[in-house]
């Protein structure tokens, strides 16, 4: 289910009416060398999140320059409007940590990372409530998360 998730929100990004080209094999990723570098610059000792079965996601349609979809990503902290016309590719990786909601439901999270075609340049972030539409929310830390969503 989490994965159908993961594959609408990225058809809704990439949007519009340009040609689709046929999506590839997920290839594996780790939090390693630039993508390490790249979240200890960003958050440091604030992202506590322990990331795992990280995949990469090749864009397989141009971004669309949609303004719904460049809000929806503005608010989670995301530019990604100089892109438009471009091919992304897309980092996703499962979050280990999860809280209980006061009624006994369990949240799990994913994080995912935007970068160019090329993956030569990193554009920004965002985490995912996963199971929520559309469920993109503003990298935060474990705590004022759990906090904003009044889980344990």
């Amino acid at each position: 289910m989490k994965r159908v998730c993961i594959v609408i929100f990225l058809a809704i990004l990439s949007g519009g009416c340009a040609e689709e080209e046929p999506e590839a094999a997920p290839e594996p990723v780790k939090v390693e060398g630039e993508l390490a570098a790249y979240l200890d610059e960003k958050y440091g000792a604030a992202f506590d999140w322990t990331l795992v079965n990280g995949e990469v996601h090749h864009g397989n349609q141009p971004m669309n320059a949609i303004d719904d979809v460049h809000e929806m990503y503005r608010h989670m902290g995301v530019n990604l409007e100089p892109y438009a016309g471009e091919y992304l590719t897309y980092y996703h990786f499962d979050i280990e940590e999860s809280c209980t909601e006061p009624d006994g439901d369990e949240q799990r999270f994913s994080f995912t990372v935007v970068l160019t075609e090329d993956e030569e340049k990193i554009i920004g972030d965002h985490m995912v409530l996963n199971g929520y539409e559309p469920g993109g929310i503003a990298t935060v830390s474990s705590d004022v998360l759990f906090e904003q969503i009044g889980c344990e």
